[in-house]
């Protein structure tokens, strides 16, 4: 936990300094943390490419599995 804190503020501090850092991960609740944008990548293909801001972990999620733009906007509507 204290190494993943360590990284994160790393990838903070080269964020305020404009340095662009390409994050590969499965801790949604690290990329949401620490990202402007988000790509999914599914069977090495791009499946979504979200702002962080204007998204959730539902529709993250929704994304991963397959869900396209409907299940997407369903999994957002139901957390509202």
């Amino acid at each position: 936990v204290r190494e993943v804190q360590s990284v994160l503020d790393l990838i903070r501090r080269l964020k305020s300094e404009g340095i662009a850092v390409i994050l590969i991960s499965h801790r949604l609740n690290d990329v949401l943390a620490v990202t402007d944008r988000i790509v999914v990548l599914r069977h090495g293909r791009a499946a979504a490419d979200l702002k962080t801001s204007e998204t959730n972990m539902n529709e993250v999620v929704a994304r991963i599995v397959g869900g396209g733009d409907s299940a997407a906007a369903a999994a957002h509507e139901a957390e509202a």
